[in-house]
């Protein structure tokens, strides 16, 4: 595309804003999907992040905290926080405490078919 960032950004702004779009960022990369296809997004992403996987793993079958997981995995604490934000408000995990999670019974059988 032969876009000007700051134009791409502006209309990616305007279609986010109207609910036409919907985004996320994890690891300093930027997700923008069709809202309700969340499930799909999920299992992409698990193809391609082979960390995600790891770290959603965790998670579910683990009792570490956020800070322990983005360690382990060489994440940074906000951006495990960004994701942990945007898997909590799909219904992904649940937050329990200060700095854990608990994964949802979809997530894990997404994880075991991924």
């Amino acid at each position: 595309l032969k876009v000007g960032k700051g134009s791409l950004s502006w209309h990616l702004y305007v279609l986010e804003r109207s609910g036409h779009i919907e985004t996320f960022r994890f690891k300093n990369k930027l997700f923008i999907y069709i809202p309700g296809n969340e499930e799909t997004i999920l299992k992409t992403l698990l193809l391609e992040e082979k960390s995600l996987k790891k770290i959603l793993a965790n998670i579910c079958y683990s009792e570490a905290t956020i800070e322990e997981i983005a360690s382990k995995h060489r994440v940074s604490v906000s951006s495990l926080n960004e994701l942990m934000k945007w898997l909590c408000s799909k219904g992904f995990v649940e937050r329990k405490g200060l700095n854990k999670y608990v994964c949802s019974e979809k997530t894990k059988a997404i994880l075991e078919g991924a």
